[in-house]
Protein backbone atom coordinates (compact mmCIF):
# COMPACT_ATOMS: atom_id res chain seq x y z
CA UNK A 1 0.00 0.00 0.00
CA UNK A 2 1.95 3.01 -1.06
CA UNK A 3 2.46 5.67 1.78
CA UNK A 4 -0.34 8.63 1.38
CA UNK A 5 1.93 11.12 3.13
CA UNK A 6 5.41 12.53 2.98
CA UNK A 7 7.73 11.12 5.77
CA UNK A 8 11.09 12.22 7.38
CA UNK A 9 14.04 9.74 8.16
CA UNK A 10 14.88 10.07 11.80
CA UNK A 11 18.77 9.67 12.50
CA UNK A 12 20.91 10.46 15.73
CA UNK A 13 23.07 12.01 13.11
CA UNK A 14 20.30 14.62 11.40
CA UNK A 15 18.36 15.16 14.19
CA UNK A 16 20.60 14.83 17.02
CA UNK A 17 18.60 12.65 19.31
CA UNK A 18 18.91 9.37 20.73
CA UNK A 19 16.95 6.40 18.74
CA UNK A 20 16.11 2.96 21.19
CA UNK A 21 14.33 1.05 18.33
CA UNK A 22 14.04 -1.77 20.42
CA UNK A 23 11.53 -3.99 18.20
CA UNK A 24 14.21 -4.23 15.73
CA UNK A 25 16.19 -5.74 18.13
CA UNK A 26 16.93 -8.39 20.13
CA UNK A 27 16.74 -6.35 23.37
CA UNK A 28 12.39 -6.72 23.88
CA UNK A 29 10.57 -8.67 25.21
CA UNK A 30 10.09 -10.70 22.63
CA UNK A 31 13.83 -11.91 22.83
CA UNK A 32 14.18 -11.18 18.80
CA UNK A 33 13.04 -8.40 16.40
CA UNK A 34 10.09 -8.08 15.54
CA UNK A 35 10.49 -4.88 13.03
CA UNK A 36 12.50 -6.19 9.97
CA UNK A 37 14.62 -2.65 10.12
CA UNK A 38 15.20 -1.00 12.71
CA UNK A 39 13.75 2.32 10.71
CA UNK A 40 12.20 5.90 12.11
CA UNK A 41 9.80 7.60 10.57
CA UNK A 42 7.91 10.91 10.85
CA UNK A 43 5.99 12.93 9.34
CA UNK A 44 7.24 16.00 7.90
CA UNK A 45 5.12 18.79 9.95
CA UNK A 46 6.11 16.92 13.38
CA UNK A 47 9.38 16.62 11.93
CA UNK A 48 9.47 20.37 12.24
CA UNK A 49 8.46 20.27 15.75
CA UNK A 50 10.99 17.38 16.16
CA UNK A 51 13.48 19.89 15.24
CA UNK A 52 12.16 22.47 17.54
CA UNK A 53 11.83 20.30 20.76
CA UNK A 54 15.11 19.57 20.28
CA UNK A 55 16.29 22.89 19.91
CA UNK A 56 14.53 23.73 23.12
CA UNK A 57 15.81 20.21 25.07
CA UNK A 58 19.23 20.89 24.30
CA UNK A 59 19.13 24.61 25.62
CA UNK A 60 18.15 23.18 29.13
CA UNK A 61 21.27 20.58 28.69
CA UNK A 62 18.84 17.67 27.67
CA UNK A 63 18.48 14.67 24.74
CA UNK A 64 15.65 13.50 23.31
CA UNK A 65 14.89 9.75 23.46
CA UNK A 66 12.85 7.96 21.00
CA UNK A 67 11.87 4.60 21.90
CA UNK A 68 9.23 2.90 19.73
CA UNK A 69 8.60 5.47 16.70
CA UNK A 70 4.94 4.84 15.01
CA UNK A 71 4.90 2.18 12.23
CA UNK A 72 2.82 2.41 8.86
CA UNK A 73 -0.26 0.96 8.36
CA UNK A 74 -0.23 -2.76 7.51
CA UNK A 75 -2.59 -3.61 4.41
CA UNK A 76 -5.48 -4.30 6.68
CA UNK A 77 -4.81 -1.21 8.48
CA UNK A 78 -3.91 -2.06 11.98
CA UNK A 79 -0.76 -0.65 13.57
CA UNK A 80 -0.14 -4.08 15.09
CA UNK A 81 3.30 -6.45 14.01
CA UNK A 82 2.08 -8.28 11.15
CA UNK A 83 3.78 -11.46 13.16
CA UNK A 84 2.55 -12.60 16.42
CA UNK A 85 5.54 -11.68 19.19
CA UNK A 86 5.63 -15.14 20.66
CA UNK A 87 3.83 -18.78 20.15
CA UNK A 88 -0.11 -18.11 21.03
CA UNK A 89 -0.04 -21.75 23.56
CA UNK A 90 -2.93 -23.93 22.38
CA UNK A 91 -5.17 -24.90 25.87
CA UNK A 92 -6.35 -27.60 26.74
CA UNK A 93 -10.31 -27.80 27.69
CA UNK A 94 -11.44 -27.50 30.93
CA UNK A 95 -13.53 -29.33 32.71
CA UNK A 96 -16.44 -26.61 33.72
CA UNK A 97 -16.90 -25.74 37.26
CA UNK A 98 -19.59 -27.17 39.01
CA UNK A 99 -21.92 -26.73 42.28
CA UNK A 100 -21.77 -28.52 44.75
CA UNK A 101 -24.71 -29.87 46.43
CA UNK A 102 -25.36 -28.51 49.58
Amino acid sequence: MPLSFPLVAIHPETHDVVLELVYASPNNVAGRPLYGRALCLLHRDADECLRRAVQIAAARGYRLKIFVPMRRRSCCGTRRPTKPMWPIPTLAPTTPAVQPSI
